[in-house]
């Protein structure tokens, strides 16, 4: 069996140790378009390590060829998630990846002829399998088994603002909080206006209260198809502090989040304010004081409806600190479920076909005891009241 690993950042090569760590037969290759970084990750692990550029389809059609399964850490996914899926599809092998793009994720899961195609060709495609999403999917699964009857369910992202999150984060999140962006409301997909939609939230474990709004992300998305019983299905975002909420909103009003080439200067906004964001000089003009509270991100999930013939709601959250995961590898968050999914593919033990999200292939309960396990992240589980 051979096993692609596409992109070798932090999270790409924590996805690569973990493969080899579980699977020592598989045949694995590491590519990037940085060679030396694709075979400082294969020399530890026997694997081998070749240049891809996901720009080339001839050059990403002979990496993959051969492959029994390829994982996909490419970002930005809005540019490369679809390019790269469709290749893979091609080539008729499995596909997992991290994707966080919501209409990517969207554009794939709704075209029934490549979910047909993908079917009938006996092939697996799982897409969204990280920490958020994916974990977090997992998480809302269990919320939702836990009632009778879902009719709703709603997910809470807090983020500490700190500046430094990197140029590809920074696109990431600029994209997720402008323009319209998808949210299942009514017992639809609707386009709604990012950080519009407020909703003021009580945090889990004494982090505080804050006003989260809309934002750009899969898991309302692949919840809704999952559970088509379901009439609402959304995800809301704020910052950490609060205010900071407001720059972003900023960005947006004066157009900085736009994602076009201005014709007379060759730039798209967008990207710049990205990687001024990562240069030290526009880190120093974003920096924010978060005094002495302590750095940690959180989510918080809440699915609604009926149980025992009684209104009920149930609940899953977690909290990770940042001091924890700066000495144990925050990477290895994102990357456990997307390796956990290439393996289940590798060893037969995943052998649902079509288009899938993580809701839809592994059991709760187990997921979540097994994460914990493994990266010391605890996602707390309240059962339906």
């Amino acid at each position: 069996m051979r096993a692609v690993q596409l992109g070798v950042g932090t999270v790409g090569s924590d996805i690569a140790k973990r493969i080899a760590e579980e699977n020592p037969d598989v045949d694995l290759i590491v590519a990037d378009y940085r060679v030396a970084a694709a075979e400082a990750v294969a020399g530890p692990l026997n694997a081998r390590a070749v240049h891809v550029d996901a720009n080339d389809p001839a050059s990403l059609a002979e990496v993959i060829d051969g492959a029994d399964v390829v994982i996909n850490a490419v970002g930005p996914f809005y540019k490369y998630g679809r390019t790269i899926l469709q290749a893979v599809v091609d080539a008729g092998a499995h596909y997992v990846d991290i994707c966080d793009e919501y209409d990517v994720t969207h554009d794939i899961f709704t075209d029934e002829a490549l979910g047909k195609r993908v079917a009938d060709a006996g092939r697996t495609v799982m897409m969204g399998c990280g920490a958020t999403p994916g974990m977090s999917n997992v998480a809302g699964k269990w919320a939702i088994e836990q009632l009778d009857t879902a009719e709703t369910i709603d997910m809470y992202l807090l983020v500490p603002h700190h500046p430094t999150l990197g140029a590809t984060v920074n696109d990431h999140m600029l994209y997720a909080l402008s323009g319209n962006v998808i949210e299942y409301l009514d017992g639809s997909m609707q386009q709604v206006p990012a950080w519009e939609g407020v909703e003021h939230k009580e945090m889990p474990e004494g982090i505080g209260a804050f006003d989260f709004g809309w934002f750009g992300h899969p898991e309302p998305i692949t919840w809704a198809l999952s559970y088509p019983d379901l009439q609402r299905s959304t995800i809301r975002f704020s910052w950490k502090p609060g205010e900071v909420n407001e720059l972003w909103q900023l960005f947006n009003k004066l157009g900085l989040t736009h994602d076009q080439e201005l014709p007379r200067l060759g730039v798209v906004p967008r990207q710049v304010l990205a990687h001024l964001m990562d240069d030290p000089a526009g880190q120093r003009m974003i920096e924010v004081d978060h005094g002495s509270s302590t750095l940690a991100s959180a989510w918080m999930i809440e699915a609604k409806g009926t149980k025992d013939g009684r209104p009920a709601t149930a609940r899953a959250h977690t909290v990770m600190h940042y001091g924890d995961l700066a000495q144990s590898g925050g990477s290895m968050l994102t990357a456990w479920l997307a390796a956990e999914a290439a393996t289940g593919i590798l060893q037969g033990t995943i052998t649902q076909r079509g288009v899938l999200a993580p809701e839809q292939v592994f059991p709760a309960r187990e997921t979540v005891e097994r994460y914990a396990a493994y990266t010391g992240i605890n996602v707390v589980l309240t059962p339906a009241t």
